[in-house]
């Protein structure tokens, strides 16, 4: 296909996915071994990252182990975590915006929450999704201005590539995903992934009553 039609859009990844790959080959050389090495870098980063969010609720060794459960549960989807595809980029870009609005206070982290989403919206459509939850904790720690700066951040940072790069549609892009929202909706698929996030809530179900009863209405 021509370099300027909707088909070389065949897929619901964003331009970022290709950009972060392509800066990092540009400026270190092409090679399988290093393309491979930026997905565990990024699994690797997000693992760091959930374990800056989880410190501060408890001893390291309880940190360290709710880290270890998000590894294992990483691990379920076997390559998937570190390879070369947006999904560590994904990963990794969750988790900071995570850490960002856990740990940060002020105009810098709210930011920083804002370029997270931005890379975040930007690698998959369905973005927005992923970063809610850190969206919840800033705006319980830094109110609605805080909320809304990474908000306005996120966007100009998912809207940079279709500004700054000619060869990078907006219009193909969008033309691609309407063509893959097409396809409908599987009810098997659902299924799955509604099995799929049940299991996954149960870490999150375990710890609700692992915390003693009088606790459980507070803020951690």
């Amino acid at each position: 296909h021509a370099t300027d039609v909707a088909e070389q859009y065949s897929h619901i990844y964003g331009p970022m996915a290709f950009i972060i790959h392509g800066f990092v080959l540009g400026l270190l050389g092409p090679s399988i071994e290093l393309s491979k090495a930026l997905g565990v870098a990024a699994g690797l980063g997000s693992v760091i990252c959930v374990f800056g969010v989880v410190r501060p609720h408890g001893t390291v060794a309880r940190a360290s182990a709710l880290t270890g459960i998000y590894a294992l549960l990483l691990l379920l989807f076997r390559h998937y975590s570190f390879w070369t595809r947006p999904e560590p980029l994904q990963l990794l870009a969750v988790s900071a915006a995570l850490l960002f609005a856990a740990r940060g206070r002020g105009y810098l982290a709210w930011a920083l929450v804002g370029v997270a989403s931005g890379l975040l919206w930007n690698l998959k459509f369905t973005g927005p999704l992923y970063s809610l939850p850190a969206f919840v904790v800033l705006q319980r720690r830094g109110g609605w201005r805080g909320a809304a700066v990474a908000w306005i951040v996120g966007i100009a940072v998912a809207a940079l590539p279709f500004l700054a790069f000619q060869n990078v549609s907006l219009t193909n892009y969008l033309t691609w995903l309407s063509l893959s929202a097409r396809t409908g909706l599987l009810l098997s698929v659902l299924r799955q992934n509604l099995e799929w996030a049940a299991y996954l809530s149960l870490p999150l179900l375990f710890s609700y009553y692992a915390v003693p009863r009088d606790q459980r209405s507070g803020g951690s």
